[in-house]
């Protein structure tokens, strides 16, 4: 047996061509060059674009959310503005030609059903008007909302026919001069609507004439009392209606005609010099009240 049979197979490599065979070796786990490879993919996933976007928005949205939620909560639910005094301590004596007949006062489910127990319900009686003159008897609504998260409009249009009257196709707005009100008066809108009620014998008619007065501001628009009490910009609410009508004279017959549309709104005019200056000065809040919106 020769000798070279029992020496071993080693082969000797230079450095270039040791160099090309690691470079054709495969990575097997755990070697450096896949670890390195490994973290780098990792680190791409880690931070990519859609993520980077995702971790910002959501960044935001925590920054945002205090003051958002204060926002939201100062536009759902507004402060109480309290009245200066009762509705009911209207000074009558102040009333010029009108003489206060008598207060009414509803029971606790119609309180509930008006939404308010802020309210004024008198009749009032005009002494320059002869007995049976449809415009003598005064019949003056006057109701105050303030607070909460939602004050719900209350307006003859729609109280009127739960209680049996149909409302016909008149309605009218108006702009009354009321010269008694302060800074040299000022026009007043007025809505005035017509209702017909059908007994078995008889088909009556009765016109009311309305304003709202909110935040400081007269308008005959709902929707603008609702987009004024959830305005952002403030945090308390209030507004107040303002309703009258004539009521049928007693006559020796039965009940008198009643006021037509236009003596209804000129007798209005006329009520509201009276009226309109002593709610202001003395029982609404102030125009400068906390919240309130200025005066137009």
């Amino acid at each position: 047996m020769k000798r070279q049979d029992f020496e071993p197979n080693v082969q000797i490599m230079s450095g270039k061509e040791q160099d090309q065979q690691a470079a054709a070796a495969p990575n097997l786990p755990g070697s450096g060059a896949s670890a390195g490879t490994s973290i780098d993919g990792r680190r791409r996933a880690y931070f990519s674009a859609p993520l980077v976007i995702v971790l910002v928005l959501l960044g935001g949205g925590a920054l945002v959310q205090g003051p958002l939620e204060r926002w939201l909560e100062v536009v759902a639910h507004k402060e109480a503005v309290p009245l200066r005094a009762a509705l009911g301590s209207l000074d009558r004596e102040a009333l010029g030609p009108y003489r206060f007949v008598r207060a009414e006062f509803l029971t606790p489910e119609y309180v509930e059903a008006l939404g308010t127990d802020q309210y004024l319900i008198w009749t009032l009686e005009d002494t320059r008007e002869a007995p049976d003159s449809s415009r003598r008897q005064v019949h003056l609504f006057v109701t105050y909302y303030t607070g909460g998260p939602e004050l719900v409009v209350h307006r003859p249009d729609e109280c009127f026919r739960a209680s049996g009257y149909t409302l016909t196709e008149f309605r009218r707005d108006e702009r009354l001069r009321i010269d008694s009100l302060g800074g040299g008066g000022g026009e007043i809108p007025f809505r005035i609507v017509t209702f017909r009620k059908t007994g078995l014998f008889q088909q009556a008619e009765l016109s009311v004439a309305y304003t709202l007065y909110c935040n400081g501001r007269f308008t005959v628009s709902p929707t603008e009392v609702r987009m004024w009490t959830t305005s952002p910009a403030t945090r308390s609410a209030y507004f107040s209606k303002v309703e009258v009508c004539f009521l049928p004279s007693p006559g020796e017959s039965g009940p008198g005609q009643p006021a037509t549309a236009d003596e209804t709104l000129q007798g209005t005019g006329e009520l509201m010099r009276y009226v309109l200056p002593l709610l202001m000065n003395d029982i609404w809040p102030s125009v400068a009240a906390p919240g309130a919106l200025s005066s137009r």
